[in-house]
């Protein structure tokens, strides 16, 4: 493809002898989440960089936090890591760095062989005479064919994550101070009516005692008559 074509050429002529994909994920606590990210937006756009991803979450307290995968341009990675240090306290940073230096050459050199076998077969098609050469020809064509749309896809691909580093980043909110709560003053009244309702408590508990000891009465009194009895005997 002529713009895939162009865009590779550009690349090799930044970085001709190694092709890098570099990763990136930081955890920054700042004061206001909301405030933060649009800060660091607007720090990015300056750097033509884009925000391929967004997700807000707001917990139990009050606390934001929001995750942004950003796309930055190569040449602008380290220093739009740096600019993440001017919105608040980076708790985590993780850089990984890929080399796909190799499988970029070969896949060009692939792309390249794929598009010679491409022109010769094209070149037999229009000598072609007999109808079952002409569909073998445009069989082998469009195998051929395939297979370089697919080179020329991992091409592009490549070519991006290879332009454009990606960042994963966290902003969440500092934890926010709990308001204290006052002590509860002392009252005679209270501290009154919480010894008279224990007190209470108390007679009732006994009262309910005597009264199971009596209902059940008609059941040990007699058992307890017989025990004494059979002891009083067994002394004698």
């Amino acid at each position: 493809a002529p713009g895939a074509a162009g865009s590779l050429g550009d690349l090799a002529a930044t970085q001709p002898d190694v092709y890098l994909i570099k990763n990136a994920t930081v955890t920054v606590e700042c004061e206001d989440a909301g405030k933060a990210s649009e800060t660091l937006r607007a720090s990015l756009q300056a750097n033509n960089a884009y925000v391929s991803n967004l997700n807000e979450f707001l917990d139990s307290l009050g606390r934001r936090t929001i995750t942004l995968q950003v796309r930055v341009p190569a040449d602008k990675f380290d220093q739009s890591m740096l600019s993440l240090e001017s919105i608040g306290k980076v708790l985590n940073k993780q850089v990984s760095t890929e080399d796909v230096t190799e499988e970029y050459v070969d896949t060009e050199s692939r792309t390249r062989n794929l598009k010679k076998t491409e022109e010769r077969l094209l070149d037999h098609l229009n000598r072609a005479a007999e109808l079952e050469d002409i569909l073998r020809v445009e069989n082998e064509l469009t195998r051929v064919r395939e297979q370089i749309e697919r080179m020329d896809g991992r091409l592009r691909y490549l070519t991006n994550r290879v332009s454009f580093s990606t960042i994963s980043i966290t902003l969440q909110e500092q934890a926010k101070a709990e308001p204290v709560v006052p002590t509860q003053s002392f009252s005679t009244a209270q501290e009154f009516t919480s010894a008279a309702r224990s007190m209470l408590g108390f007679l009732q508990g006994i009262w309910s005692l005597v009264i199971w000891l009596l209902v059940w009465s008609v059941v040990y009194a007699p058992l307890a008559f017989i025990a004494y009895v059979v002891l009083k005997r067994l002394r004698k």
